[in-house]
């Protein structure tokens, strides 16, 4: 037979004999009935007494009405509240009902089944909220958080709410396979040392399975707990991934079997908690592979950038030996002679542009590039440049084009980053150009821009190629691609340096028929502030 520990709060005696005497006629259910007649007796067996529900008459010397409800209710929460009410007072008792009270009961129409309907289900609404509210803060710590202190914390707290819980930990298992204190409420860690674990764990990781232990306390490796007044405790243990985690134990003052509905939510709440477990390891793994992503890049970088420099070394050797010997300075060369070395030397630069290359894309991805900002006149950059291609580009069927107004203005930008981006443009031109025209050309767009094109007659691009030809080692899968090389980086340092300088890069292209790029930049670093880039048209 159930037994329900009721608080009756009422002054009338003659109520109160009257209340006994009706729910002594119950026949399924026993009453263990505690009296207090005012709100002051009332808060002081609330405070040393845990009721399954409160008979609260609406009428005391200390306290009335709805003011007496708010009062009971704050001291506690938890506990299902009944208001006892005449009846003439039914406006009041619904009231009531507003602040937190369960239900309402007439005494004019007392029966003994009635009132223990009443209290039986205000007990389960009143639980059946508990376990909903433990549900939800449950899973709002686990969507807001990855601490699995906070996490458990917060389910040790509620789930005095539910049972009746003196003390209770979290044991999670270490990689030698002891248990080792996460949380802790109410227990010495020291009294954990020898605390046996009874549960088995659901090797198959499933919860709807699990074997709950329901321990009791006897001598030995329990005195401390003993000592303490406790009697048993339930284990639940937890699983993720279908290996043993941890441990969860509620420790209980007298004896506690676990009913259908208290299995139920506990299961439900360990999903939950399983589910925490699993986001936190999923995190974990996540931080350790970006850490060892950091590490790997960051040797990568290293080496890149040492290889770089290792290779730039000899490639300069080379190419002043190469021009010492093309001048004549240690002997004279034949037409013959020279034109080889012009080659060796065309060569050696794109090798050297290669390496460069490389090590500003490590560059990029460390942030380690800077800005040089130095005044240029345009024109006499762009005829440095076209004289340094009269020497090294040599194609019978490909015409190199220049168009440089002689009135192109000083402009404040990058010059070694603004002659990389056209001489990848260029080159990337010559690639996929058999046989055609290239042009460059230079043009003032308005007092706060310049404008640089580079088109060709090549093989051009389909549509779909648009998209992502400026990303990082992105090749087109073509006979130009595969029969000159490259590892896809030059277009890519072309965009890179435009965004750093401020400035836009476009592209048209029609497959057969040649591409164009054209690159729009400011003309002094501040031009960008002034002169919102976004606002040009694209061209």
């Amino acid at each position: 037979m159930r037994t329900t520990q009721l608080l009756l709060v009422e002054d009338n005696p003659g109520d109160v004999r009257l209340v006994r005497e009706t729910l002594s006629d119950v026949t399924d259910e026993s009453f263990n009935i505690t009296c207090a007649s005012t709100l002051r007796d009332t808060l002081e067996k609330i405070a040393t007494t845990k009721f399954d529900a409160i008979l609260l008459d609406l009428g005391l010397p200390d306290g009335n009405g709805i003011d007496l409800v708010k009062r009971v209710v704050e001291a506690t929460p938890r506990t299902p509240i009944l208001v006892l009410t005449g009846l003439v007072d039914d406006r009041i008792a619904l009231n009531a009902l507003s602040v937190g009270a369960q239900d309402y009961i007439v005494k004019g129409i007392l029966e003994g089944q009635s009132i223990a309907r009443a209290i039986h289900y205000s007990v389960q609404r009143k639980r059946l909220l508990q376990q909903l509210e433990m549900l939800r803060d449950i899973d709002e710590a686990v969507s807001s958080t990855l601490d699995l202190k906070d996490i458990f914390g917060s389910f040790l707290q509620r789930i005095e709410s539910l049972f009746p819980v003196a003390g209770s930990c979290v044991q999670r298992i270490d990689k030698n396979g002891a248990l080792q204190p996460l949380v802790v409420k109410q227990v010495e860690v020291d009294e954990l040392a020898d605390y046996p674990a009874a549960a088995d764990f659901p090797r198959d990781g499933n919860h709807e399975t699990c074997n709950f232990a329901i321990t009791s306390f006897g001598a030995g490796a329990s005195a401390p707990f003993k000592r303490r007044g406790w009697r048993g405790a339930v284990q639940i243990p937890l699983a993720v991934n279908h290996q043993p985690w941890g441990l969860v134990s509620l420790f209980m003052n007298g004896e506690h079997d676990l009913s259908d509905e208290d299995s139920n939510i506990l299961r439900m709440i360990i999903s939950r908690l399983t589910v925490a477990v699993q986001n936190a390891q999923l995190y974990e793994s996540i931080v350790q592979l970006a850490e060892d992503l950091r590490r790997s890049n960051k040797v990568k970088d290293e080496f890149l950038s040492i290889m770089s420099h290792e290779l730039r070394t000899p490639l300069n050797v080379m190419m002043n030996c190469a021009e010492i010997l093309r001048d004549g300075v240690v002997g004279d060369v034949t037409p013959e002679q020279s034109a080889i070395l012009d080659r060796l030397l065309v060569q050696a630069r794109n090798q050297l542009g290669l390496v460069n290359g490389i090590l500003h894309v490590t560059r990029m991805e460390t942030d380690k590039v800077e800005i040089n900002y130095q005044e240029i006149g345009l024109r006499e950059f762009l005829e440095d440049l076209k004289a340094d291609y009269s020497i090294s580009f040599s194609r019978e069927r490909v015409e190199l084009v220049w168009d440089i107004p002689v009135d192109l203005p000083r402009i404040q930008t990058d010059r070694d980053k603004v002659r990389q981006m056209l001489e990848n443009l260029i080159n990337n031109a010559i690639k996929f150009t058999g046989a055609g025209k290239i042009s460059v050309i230079a043009r003032v767009l308005d007092s706060q821009w310049i404008e640089f094109k580079v088109s060709d007659t090549g093989s051009g691009m389909p549509e779909t190629a648009l998209a992502t030809i400026f990303e990082k080692f992105q090749q087109l899968d073509t006979t130009a691609t595969r029969a000159h090389g490259g590892v896809g980086i030059g277009l890519y340092l072309v965009k890179q340096f435009t965004d750093l300088l401020k400035g836009r890069i476009d592209v048209t292209s029609e497959l057969g028929k040649g591409s164009c790029f054209t690159i729009t930049l400011p003309r002094t670093p501040e031009a960008n502030a002034t002169a919102g880039l976004q606002n040009r048209p694209a061209v």
